[in-house]
């Protein structure tokens, strides 16, 4: 399953190695929001996609070794790392196949548009762009509530990290304010015309962010004072 989930990261490269025969050398790289083609260029382009998704897998690689190495012998420090890179690896599967969705929706409208001349974006990619991102917002939001206190995974910040209860409360909340910024985001990405639905997906992301951080502040402060009034106490 681990190495599965490694090479996993290889799919958008196959996919484009394979995509790349079929498209002509020159190609449209960039659209503005109206849907508009503004740059043409290379083919090879397209493989920044496909690196971006192989760095992602590099990096939770990294975290599961960084997590590894400051949980020392500690046997519940262990398990919560084991925790957390079983999270890590369904977060990565998830987001190559968003980078694979998006990388073939790009392919394949670059490919319509160089043979028909088109100037604009023969499919919505910022419809189906914001579709596969609030699906996955929504995948995250039911795994940040099982991830343990770490420096790499879940809602991280000074409030959060103060002990297990702060952790578990605020990434509980997180979970269902990501989740529920993915679900406003599905009717938005169906219903709306572009570019709405990408604004809709970062307004409710940003709520979701901020209330997320409003709710960790005010779980901290009161497990502060919990705290503070046990030591006085004894």
């Amino acid at each position: 399953m681990k190495l599965l989930a490694k090479l996993s990261a290889l799919l958008p490269l196959a996919l484009t190695l394979v995509w790349l025969q079929f498209l002509s050398d020159r190609v449209p790289l960039h659209y503005n929001f109206a849907g508009e083609i503004d740059r043409w260029g290379s083919k090879w382009e397209y493989l920044l996609l496909p690196g971006i998704a192989l760095l992602f897998a590099a990096c939770f690689s990294l975290a599961g070794l960084l997590m590894r190495r400051q949980a020392g012998t500690d046997e519940k420090a262990l398990a919560h790392v084991e925790t957390n890179c079983k999270l890590l690896r369904v977060v990565l599967a998830g987001s190559v196949l968003l980078f694979t969705v998006l990388q073939a929706v790009l392919l394949l409208s670059a490919g319509k548009a160089a043979a028909d001349g088109a100037q604009t974006a023969p499919l919505p990619y910022l419809r189906m762009t914001a579709l596969a991102l609030a699906f996955l917002l929504i995948v995250l939001g039911n795994l940040m509530p099982k991830s343990r206190r770490n420096s790499f995974v879940g809602l991280r910040c000074a409030w959060t990290a103060y002990n297990d209860l702060t952790w578990q409360k605020s990434n509980r909340f997180g979970g269902w304010a990501l989740a529920a910024a993915g679900l406003v985001t599905i009717p938005a990405a169906l219903l709306t015309p572009e570019p709405w639905p990408i604004a809709v997906l970062l307004g409710a992301l940003l709520a979701a962010t901020l209330a997320s951080l409003v709710y960790a502040r005010q779980v901290y402060r009161e497990e502060k004072m919990k705290n503070e009034k046990r030591i006085t106490n004894n």
